[in-house]
């Protein structure tokens, strides 16, 4: 028991160690961000209570809120690492050819400029957009809290300086959610009369394409998807986001 002690020593304090980093390089605060340190917290408390003591496990052997509290976790604990291969399986995409039609999906303003993730989300938008000059962008992204400007209007003028034409720019600025960007921006599509089987693409960071293809589907959207990078410090603690916010999509976002 004691490597196991240690073990989880050494976890909790990688958890506590990862967000005071993520929270340093002011990788945003959510429950991305903040679970790793609260566990690390909670598991180093644990620790201090059971330090004279010997784990016992013997509760599992009959039926009660014990038990069925420990059970419930380790299903947790299985639901997360199966979603996370089902994340990471949509991170490594292989390249995709034209498309008539390229969806940017928003990640947040600051200050009235992309945030990272939306930077990296709009620079792979415009090296496909350079790469293939016919096919068109719509730029989804509705007003944050405390901006001025939406992130549409934001998204747009960030294409405009890299080069891009802003006949080839659409704007959404209504969404607030994912479901929304991409309901909204099919909207966009069909109301320019474009055929049926005009081929669309979209791109989000890597972590975020397995849930924009469960909606889509949803949208009976057939879409192409593109992975933005996101660095791979923030892998982890975005990742576990994502895990949350899967699940808030499928039960929801209908």
């Amino acid at each position: 028991m004691k490597i196991l002690k240690k073990i989880l020593l050494f976890i909790a304090i990688l958890g506590i160690a990862d967000t005071l980093c993520v929270l340093c390089i002011r990788g945003g605060i959510n429950l991305g961000t903040l679970l790793p340190g609260g566990c690390g917290i909670a598991v180093m408390c644990w620790l201090a209570l059971m330090r004279n003591k010997t784990p016992d496990l013997s509760f599992l052997r009959r039926f009660s809120l014990q038990s069925i509290l420990f059970y419930l976790f380790c299903l947790g604990v299985l639901s997360f690492a199966a979603v996370q291969v089902l994340i990471l399986s949509h991170a490594f995409l292989p390249d995709v050819q034209e498309t008539d039609w390229c969806i940017v999906l928003g990640a947040g303003l600051n200050n009235g400029k992309p945030n990272h993730s939306l930077q990296t989300r709009l620079s792979t938008a415009a090296d496909y957009l350079q790469k293939y000059p016919s096919a068109k962008v719509i730029v989804s992204g509705g007003l944050d809290f405390g901006e001025t400007i939406t992130e549409a209007e934001a998204m747009q003028k960030y294409l405009v300086e890299k080069g891009i034409s802003p006949t080839r720019i659409y704007q959404e600025d209504k969404a607030t959610s994912t479901l929304e960007n991409l309901r909204f921006s099919k909207a966009i599509i069909d109301g320019t009369g474009t055929s049926s089987s005009s081929r669309i693409s979209v791109i989000s960071n890597e972590f975020h394409l397995f849930r924009v293809r469960m909606l889509a589907k949803r949208l009976d959207m057939d879409v192409a998807l593109i992975p933005a990078p996101s660095p791979w410090y923030l892998l982890p603690n975005v990742c576990i986001r994502e895990y949350f916010a899967l699940a808030k999509s499928y039960v929801l976002d209908r």
